[in-house]
């Protein structure tokens, strides 16, 4: 069960979120694929032909998946189609989104509150409206939950209604509509410093006229790809990282710095821009790899 705290966070989300929730969607309906139904319930177990449906995408309704990246933006679509009987009756639209243990319930006001999973206290996000055969419900458009505070988590909706017609009957999915957001990837810092100060002016202008397959430095184990080659930067760096964390770290830096015999000569000068970042670069390795 999250904390207050926690929960309080997500609430405040989930309403920044909400701000699209009462915004008209403008997908391309011919490009949209058809959403995907869920099964559908009622409160008294009576059989139903209310229809529902979920689905998220990212790609503007091309397609429709379950699990999403950190920064994806996505639009979370639901619809439901009422009875024939209910169709021109009054009656609510409920939306409730279920995550890690607790209920929220979204509002007309287009805020999203916790619910005690109470019939007493659900309210509506469309109050005593004029049901139509096909009532669309966007929840939310082109948001990238991750960055808004929603992440390595998974989250179920459920839509619902009532209608006069048909007095202290509910109709809801059964099947919630379930989707995850995944964890902010971050990258090492080895590898980011790897990237953009090792690779190309050192490994590759100056290392690698000697240290590949074949070459003059051949029975060393620090061989390295070409630029040209199929994943040559993680494959080098791999090399690398490896070697540094097999007790190679000091050598590493002293052999082309002119502080041991190198074959190669003295290619990283103390003190000079190279130097450093092969030093700053072979310290993160260190470090991350205690």
């Amino acid at each position: 069960m999250p904390n207050n705290k926690t929960t309080q966070r997500f609430g405040a989300t989930l309403r920044w979120l909400a701000i699209s929730i009462l915004v008209s969607f403008s997908l391309p309906l011919a490009a949209q694929a058809q959403l995907p139904e869920l099964a559908a319930a009622t409160g008294s177990g009576a059989d139903t032909t209310a229809r529902f449906f979920g689905g998220v995408t990212a790609d503007e309704g091309l397609s429709y998946g379950s699990e999403f990246a950190f920064d994806q933006a996505i639009d979370v679509l639901t619809e439901l189609r009422v009875e024939p009987e209910h169709v021109n009756t009054v009656g609510n639209i409920y939306l409730i989104i279920f995550w890690e243990n607790t209920y929220f319930i979204g509002l007309e006001s287009g805020e999203f509150v916790v619910w005690d999973f109470s019939l007493e206290t659900l309210q509506p996000i469309r109050a005593e409206k004029t049901l139509a055969d096909v009532e669309s419900i966007p929840v939310v458009e082109n948001v990238a939950f991750g960055p808004a505070g929603v992440s390595d988590t998974t989250l179920q909706i459920y839509l619902a209604y009532d209608s006069v017609a048909a007095e202290n009957e509910l109709y809801y999915t059964a099947q919630p509509l379930t989707f995850s957001i995944a964890a902010e990837v971050t990258q090492a810092q080895s590898l980011t410093l790897y990237s953009e100060n090792i690779s190309g002016p050192i490994i590759q202008n100056q290392c690698r006229t000697c240290h590949f397959q074949g070459g003059a430095a051949t029975a060393t184990p620090l061989l390295y790809l070409s630029s040209a080659q199929n994943d040559f930067l993680n494959s080098n760096y791999n090399t690398l990282v490896s070697y540094i964390t097999s007790g190679g770290a000091a050598t590493l830096l002293a052999k082309p710095s002119g502080g041991q015999a190198h074959d190669g000569g003295v290619l990283l000068a103390p003190g000079s821009t190279n130097y450093q970042n092969f030093s700053d670069f072979i310290d993160a390795v260190v470090a991350e790899n205690p």
